[in-house]
């Protein structure tokens, strides 16, 4: 069920989905390419995260970084 309006914005409310958390991009440490896309909360964490993910282009778990 899709929500408009007011109705959607308190929905958001809600189910916990916090306006403070901002979208980043994860790129591999080694090949350079970005492979995964998650969000994550600037108040709790402002310092750019790094953690060890799959590569699919490398095959193998490298570190990935966040970009800009």
């Amino acid at each position: 069920m899709w929500l408009r309006g007011a109705d959607a914005r308190l929905r958001i409310t809600e189910i916990g989905i916090d306006m403070a958390r901002d979208k980043i991009i994860l790129a591999c440490g080694d090949c350079k390419e970005r492979n995964y896309f998650t969000t994550k909360n600037r108040r709790k964490h402002p310092e750019r995260v790094e953690w060890r993910k799959y590569c699919p282009r490398c095959n193998k778990h490298t570190l990935h970084k966040e970009t800009k």
